[in-house]
């Protein structure tokens, strides 16, 4: 999901680079970025800059 041009099946939408890029500006900020199930069903992002909460 966090690799560039990485689809899931089913998805034919978009270039494939958003998470990617969102993950790299992340860490050389000294953060990460993750997917996590949410309560319910779905999906949560989560992003954090600098040192982790």
């Amino acid at each position: 999901m966090f690799e560039p041009f990485e689809r899931l099946s089913g998805r034919g939408e978009g270039t494939g680079l958003g998470l990617a890029l969102v993950r790299r500006i992340a860490r050389q900020h000294g953060g990460e970025a993750r997917c996590l199930p949410r309560a319910g069903g779905g999906t949560c992002f989560e992003i954090w800059l600098g040192r982790k909460p």
